[in-house]
């Protein structure tokens, strides 16, 4: 999910953790959250599909997540493998949770990792996990000013580019032209794949969310 500063990308994600808490008892969501981008996920923690929301500062957390989540991956292929199975749902079983990993500004997330004493072994890790584990049920979803920056890999692995709504200079930065979008588009609106519009963000979120952890409570 690409966008200038205060274009909803976080409010996105608060938007696609709550659809995984009322979709969670059909479909069992387990969601982490890497908030890179201001601190402003932290009350996702209270829903009831969310394992952790964690930031900058959580250095061991954050790379304990990343390695269990790479090693998930690869239990989950060799299962496939051993039954038979092509795909996730091929496995049919229903302990298993779909995974879900939201990262909050990539760019700062990145830099996190290429920083660590390690870090060619874990932005090598981040990266598999976002080329592999589709496959196996394990999804991210990444937030990122600029559809430059970062890891090129990585990039490249996102099987779907959102744009959020913003300034015509900035959405042909992303190869969106400017008549995509109406003029003045409401708050959560944004373009896939260069070419439709999108309802992503839904700007009560907060509240949502409010409301949601007390239903779970």
């Amino acid at each position: 999910i690409f966008g200038g500063g205060s274009s909803g990308k976080t409010s996105a994600l608060r938007s696609l953790a709550l659809a995984t808490s009322v979709d969670s008892a059909a479909n069992n969501w387990s969601v982490y959250v890497l908030d890179f981008a201001g601190l402003q996920l932290g009350a996702l923690e209270e829903l009831a599909s969310v394992g952790s929301v964690l930031g900058e500062s959580d250095v061991d957390r954050v790379i304990r997540l990343i390695t269990w989540l790479a090693e998930e991956i690869q239990l989950r292929v060799s299962a496939q493998s051993a039954r038979g199975a092509t795909s996730f749902e091929g496995l049919n079983d229903q302990r298993l949770p779909r995974i879900l990993l939201m990262v909050d500004g990539f760019d700062s997330f990145y830099g996190f990792l290429d920083a660590q004493h390690r870090q060619g072994e874990y932005v090598g890790m981040f990266r598999r996990i976002c080329q592999e584990g589709r496959a196996a049920g394990v999804h991210v979803v990444l937030t990122s000013t600029r559809s430059n920056e970062g890891d090129g890999p990585t990039r490249s692995a996102m099987s779907t580019h959102l744009v959020m709504s913003g300034p015509p200079a900035l959405l042909m930065d992303h190869g969106v032209k400017a008549d995509v979008l109406p003029e003045d588009p409401p708050p959560g609106r944004c373009t896939i794949d260069k070419k439709h519009q999108l309802q992503l963000a839904v700007p009560a979120d907060v509240e949502a969310i409010r409301l949601r952890i007390a239903e779970d409570q």
